[in-house]
């Protein structure tokens, strides 16, 4: 699969990733009445089924980044889908208010999934210099998701029920999670470098200095070097010594001489 054909599933999995997690949003609106109406639910059931929906997204979102940069996103990403189409499934099929209350909050524990794995897949497979284009059409189907459904919601309650609104996402999960494994396993998830050629240093003092530990200038006069680790960059110009100098450690008064010293 050549880089172009790649980048444009790339862009089309992540639009329909967060499409449907959009759209999930507002379809249930107009599905409401109806759904009361079938399973004998109150008013406060009912609106329970859309918060506890968009409270499970806007809670567990950071947390399903963090969880993306950690266990790899075409891994979450996967997950998401998938559990995001069975817990659609589960609502279609639920017998009771209560399990649509439930299945609804685990739909939008999976969502929250969808939304970082969607923009990481979009910022690995595309350059930063053309970044820009992909995000916006992904942000410009967001919106046009939302936006569409109440209208898709009630022509689908009018002609086949509102199980019919939930039944509609297993067959978009299932073609996102089958489109999304060619082009997520060669972006993503894949360790960075340690090396010579890493941006990062694989080794870093941060563990046996502190921001109080005074900055050695040079090693004293007799005494072995400093440990270095072996691909860190050399110190700068500043803070080079000639050999065969006793130079003490600098302090916060050498750094600043023009200050008097308290008295």
């Amino acid at each position: 699969m050549t880089a172009p054909v790649r980048r444009r599933l790339a862009l089309l999995v992540s639009a329909a990733g967060a499409m449907i997690v959009a759209l999930d949003g507002t379809i249930l609106l107009v599905a409401q009445p109806s759904l009361q109406r079938d399973l004998g639910a109150s008013m406060a059931q009912i609106q329970w089924t859309s918060t506890g929906y968009l409270v499970a997204v806007a809670a567990l979102l950071v947390i399903a980044g963090r969880l993306g940069d950690r266990y790899g996103h075409p891994r979450l990403l996967l997950v998401g889908v998938l559990g995001f189409g069975a817990a659609s499934a589960g609502i279609a099929l639920a017998p009771s208010v209560g399990w649509v209350i439930v299945l609804r909050a685990a739909q939008g524990g999976f969502g929250a999934l969808l939304q970082p794995a969607t923009l990481a897949l979009l910022r690995l497979a595309y350059p930063a210099d053309r970044l820009g284009t992909p995000i916006a059409i992904r942000t410009s189907a967001i919106a046009v998701a939302a936006g569409s459904g109440p209208i898709l919601g009630g022509v689908l309650v009018a002609q086949l029920g509102w199980r019919a609104v939930f039944w509609v996402n297993v067959p978009v999960a299932c073609v996102i999670a089958f489109s999304s494994s060619p082009c997520g396993r060669r972006h993503l998830n894949v360790p960075a470098p340690r090396g010579p050629t890493s941006p990062v240093p694989a080794c870093s003092p941060s563990r046996s200095r502190s921001w109080s530990t005074p900055w050695p200038t040079c090693p004293r006069e007799g005494g072995p070097p400093p440990p270095r680790c072996s691909n860190s960059a050399p110190p700068p110009a500043s803070r080079r010594c000639s050999s065969g100098t006793n130079a003490a450690p600098r302090t916060r008064s050498s750094r600043r001489p023009w200050r008097a010293p308290h008295r």
